[in-house]
């Protein structure tokens, strides 16, 4: 079962441990736009087990930036 996480008002009701995954997501910034990542919408899939989260994403290196 797959479930979305999105902006507005299709929010739904996810489970504790995912919301806390997210908000820690949340304050890891994009240092080119100052952005959190999962509003920027890098996080693709979060999947929880026991302890562990896995996280689908992407990043974006610009080139001839500095990593």
């Amino acid at each position: 079962m797959r479930r979305r996480h999105s902006k507005g008002n299709n929010r739904i009701n996810l489970p504790p441990e995912v919301q806390r995954v997210l908000n820690a997501l949340r304050e890891v910034k994009d240092p080119e736009t100052d952005l959190n990542i999962v509003d920027e919408g890098l996080i693709y899939g979060l999947t929880i087990e026991d302890r562990t989260a896995r996280i689908r994403g992407s990043a974006y290196i610009g080139i001839g930036k500095p990593m």
